[in-house]
């Protein structure tokens, strides 16, 4: 049935309205793909895409079910259970303690430090509830990934995960000192202060 308008004013009113609600739908549409690719871009299901421990506060509840399995911890180097990349920006002279506080799995997790291509591990731990304490001493700042995972090729669940990171005390203390005795009175003192 064709619309009449009595005045151009009507015709108008009546086009903006229709116009109005189909860039609302238009707008909703692109507001809801953006936020798709947000949440994408940081979900944690591969290393690239591990989230970011600055941006939420500890601790933190999570899953692994519906991820994938990227990583191969070395204390079960034959699992294939889905897995949940997480990533931590470690200053020198911090000491970061993470791990979960809870899990509803028989779950173990992988903690390194370096880039996905290039890691250098801390630590691979079987134990449902147990922290693992770094110290940054390597000379510069690192990226820490944690890696949430489960045992052998069906473990998955929720998790809690905690974690502090500690600044160095104000007067550090001396690593890897070595001392050369070079006379009866005087030694050369070598090694690494934060």
């Amino acid at each position: 049935m064709k619309e009449t308008y009595k005045s151009k004013a009507e015709f108008f009113k009546n086009s903006l309205r229709y116009t109005r609600s189909k860039t609302g739908l238009v707008l909703a549409f692109a507001f809801i793909v953006l936020n798709a690719v947000t949440t994408f871009a940081q979900n944690g299901y591969t290393c690239a895409t591990a989230i970011e421990l600055s941006t939420v506060t500890s601790p933190v509840s999570g899953t692994t079910v519906g991820a994938g399995n990227e990583n191969i911890p070395t204390c079960n180097n034959w699992g294939t259970a889905p897995d949940v990349y997480y990533s931590i920006s470690v200053p020198l002279g911090y000491k970061l303690v993470i791990g979960p506080s809870a899990t509803g799995y028989d779950s173990i997790y992988s903690l390194f430090y370096g880039t996905c291509d290039s890691q250098t591990g801390i630590a691979c731990v079987d134990t449902e509830r147990e922290n693992t304490t770094w110290e940054n001493t390597t000379g510069s700042t690192q990226t820490v990934y944690f890696v949430m995972d489960g045992w052998g090729a069906t473990n998955e669940g929720t998790y809690t995960l905690a974690w502090t990171l500690t600044p160095p005390p104000i007067c550090n203390v001396a690593r890897n000192l070595n001392a050369t005795l070079t006379s009866a009175t005087l030694a050369n003192l070598t090694g690494l202060h934060l």
